[in-house]
This record gives C-alpha cells, structure tokens and sequence, in this order.
C-alpha cells in the first residue's frame, strides 16, 4: 500500500481513532489482504466485509453493528470492546482473536473458527454459534444466554462462571472443558460431550439430558441438580458427585440450608436437597451401586428431619411439637441408633453393650436370686438377657429387696423393647430396599 500525502502510512496504517471508510476505501479493505490495519474505534456498521483479510487488525473498541464479515480471515486481531451485534460471522476466521468483552449478541457465527479466542466478559446472547470451533477458547464470564452452541466443538475450553442459561449444546463436544460455577439453568445437554469436564459448582436447574449425554469422569462436585434431568443418562454413574465415600457429605442445597439463618430460607434449600436425594438414589439403586444408593437415601432422610426443624415456626404448636418429633425421635432413635437404617450392625452392639453393662451392675448390688442353690457369675447376665429381651423370669430372678432392681429392670425392659424393635426395622428396611 502506498503512504498517503504527507503522511508515512497509508489510510489503513495510520494512527487515526474513529475512522469512518467510505465505500471505495471499504472495498479496497476487501480485496485486498492488508496485515495489521489500524481500526481502532473505527465506525463499520453494515459494512459489507465479507471475506475481507484482517489478520492482525486492532479493531478495538470499533462499530461493526450488523457488519457482513462472512469468511473474513479475523485470526489474532484486536477486536476487544468492539460491537459485533447482529454482525454475521459466518465460517470468519477468529483463531486467537482478542474479543473480551466484545458486544456479539446476536451475531452469526456458525462454522466460525475461533480455536484459542479470547471471550473473556464477550456478550454472546443468542448467538448462533452452531458447528463453531472453540477449542481451547476463553470464555470466562462470557454471557451465552440462550445462545446456539449445537455441534460447537470446545475441547479444553474455559467456561468458568459463563451464563449458559437456556443455551443449546445439544450435540457439543465439552470434553475436559473448565465448567466451573457456571449457569447451565435449562440448557439443553441433550447428545453432549462432557467427559472429563469440571463442573464444580455448576448451577444445572431444570437442565436436559438424555441417555446420550456422556459423563464418564466429569466433576460434579457442589454441583446443584436440582429439578434436572442428569438421571436420563446412564454415565452419572462415573461422574464425580461428592469427594469421598462417606455417609456425611452433603449435596449444595443442603450446605446452603445448614448455613442459611432465616427459616424460610432454609426451608427452601432442604426442600430442593431432598428432592435431589431422592433421584440419586432411585438412580443409583436402579444402578446396583449400593454404597451411593445407601448415601442417598441416608441423606435424603437427615433432611427430611431438618425440614421438621424448619417446617413451621419454633414458637408455634405444631412447630413444638416437630421439633420435638425431629430431635427425639428421628435424630436420637433414627440416626443415632440405626443410621437411618444403613447402620445394620449397630443396634445389635448397642443391645450387646447394655445387656453386659446391666449385668454388671446386678453383680455389683447383689441384685438376684436363685432357687435352690447358690448365685454363679453367668446368672446375672442370663437375667439381663431375659429382661432385654422380654422372655420373663424363671428360677433366676430380681432381688427386689434391693432398692434400685426395680427401675433398673424397668428401664432395661423398656431400653430392650425400643432396640428390638429398631432390629426389627432395620431388617425390613433392608429387606424391602432390594
């Protein structure tokens, strides 16, 4: 190009912010392939660009509102708080384009190629960026809100904290994408790819999936799935959900209920978490993974108690009353001494432990008589078996001259009743969860 009169440069080369072409200087920039053009704060609006030669261009802060850039060759230039509304993009060339914070709602870029772009806080709302390649883009932040991803491919693309309420990534390729507290709130997951992603923290409300969406490894960690479809697809099943296998960590909505202060509040993310523990754990019994289906089910019940705490107000009849039901007998009988029926073993070592204790204490205070010889060690906790149990008395009975035996066989007759009882659930617990 040459330098215009007195100038070093050419139009296209000068320092000048706000140029305003006019349509020969326009169609001279598209047919010819000019590097590095100085576009800044440039005014293109419905410019017809279309296949244009930009590589390298700083286009910053320019207007390119419906500009026609179809197949234009955009790679590594500056297009950062540019407005690219309702521009079309169509297979454009964007690889290694600075678009942070660039205004493309709207815009059309199906087929574009944008592998290692930066759309950092880009505006990309009902974008259509069907078939468009983004692998390795940077798109943290970015607001896609109901935009078009079908078919995108974004291998190893940054996504953290990006708005993708109500967007299509039907048929996506999210493969090992950073998805990381991102708003995926009824978007389409239908057919799509995320094995291997992170998806910590992810809010997935009301998101689609089908028997066709891959999770083989993905992170779910804190992830929220509530009123989601995620149980279509058989792949939860190798997804990461919590950190370790224990029965006391918690899905999101809960850790939010626990730390919540107001009534209300809490009410409503126990609400959302119970729902969530249900459908893990159909799923996950309907799996043959009996450790998830167990830790499901185990906190689907915790909450359910928590929801009585919170149901109605504490200073209310009804809320006594709850409160009461929830502490009592849920916390104390149901958690502490059955697990909520996934701790098998444990009423059986409580039954064992009492039965010995009480034994111990009839030897210490004499506590029983025997019919025509004298008392042996193993008779004290032969009356202690019969009294748990509730078989009666025979030749070995309670001294009731001893002050203490009668409530202390009243209690333990009382104590062995409750734990038989508990055995007694636990086995039809188990019985009718299979």
């Amino acid at each position: 190009m040459d330098a215009e009169d007195g100038d070093d440069f050419c139009y296209w080369h000068q320092d000048i912010k706000g140029k305003k072409p006019t349509l020969e200087q326009l169609n001279e920039l598209k047919n010819m392939a000019i590097h590095f053009v100085f576009l800044q704060g440039a005014n293109l609006i419905d410019a017809n660009l279309q296949s244009a030669h930009l590589m390298n261009a700083n286009l910053y802060n320019a207007e390119l509102l419906v500009t026609n850039l179809q197949n234009a060759n955009l790679s590594e230039a500056n297009l950062q708080d540019a407005n690219l509304s309702g521009a079309n993009l169509q297979n454009a060339n964007l690889s290694e384009a600075n678009l942070q914070n660039a205004n493309l709602s709207g815009a059309k870029l199906r087929n574009a190629e944008l592998l290692a772009a930066n759309l950092q806080n880009a505006n990309l709302s009902e974008a259509n960026l069907q078939d468009a390649d983004l692998f390795e883009a940077n798109l943290q932040d970015a607001d896609l809100f109901e935009a078009n991803l079908q078919k995108a491919e974004l291998l190893r693309a940054n996504l953290q904290k990006a708005n993708l309420n109500g967007a299509n990534l039907e048929k996506a390729n999210l493969e090992m994408a950073s998805l990381q507290k991102v708003y995926l709130r009824r978007a389409n997951l239908k057919d799509t790819n995320l094995i291997g992603a992170d998806l910590n923290g992810a809010d997935m409300l009301e998101s689609l999936f089908n028997s066709n969406t891959s999770l083989q490894g993905a992170n779910l960690l804190n992830a929220n799935l509530y009123l989601s479809f995620i149980d279509e697809t058989k792949t939860l099943r190798y997804a990461q959900l919590f950190n370790e296998e224990k029965l006391s960590e918690k899905e999101i909505n809960e850790q939010k209920g626990d730390s919540a202060t107001e009534r209300d509040d809490k009410y409503r993310y126990y609400q959302k978490s119970f729902e969530v523990y249900k459908k893990l754990y159909h799923f996950y019994s309907g799996q043959n993974m009996d450790f998830r289906a167990s830790h499901a089910y185990y906190r689907s019940e915790d909450v359910r108690r928590k929801l009585l705490t919170v149901r109605n107000k504490w200073n209310s009849a009804v809320g006594i009353s709850e409160r009461i039901r929830s502490w009592g007998f849920n916390w104390f009988v149901l958690k502490q001494l059955t697990g909520y029926g996934e701790a098998t073993m444990r009423p059986a070592y409580i039954s064992i432990f009492w039965v010995c204790s009480f034994a111990i204490i009839y030897y210490f205070i004499n506590g029983i008589v025997v019919e025509g010889r004298n008392v042996r060690l193993m008779d004290y906790f032969y009356l202690s078996l019969t009294t748990f149990t509730g078989l009666g008395f025979s030749n070995v009975q309670p001294n009731i001259t001893v002050s203490l035996m009668q409530p202390l066989i009243m209690t333990e007759s009382t104590f062995g009743i409750l734990m038989i009882g508990l055995i007694v659930y636990l086995l039809t617990n188990q019985l009718s969860r299979r």
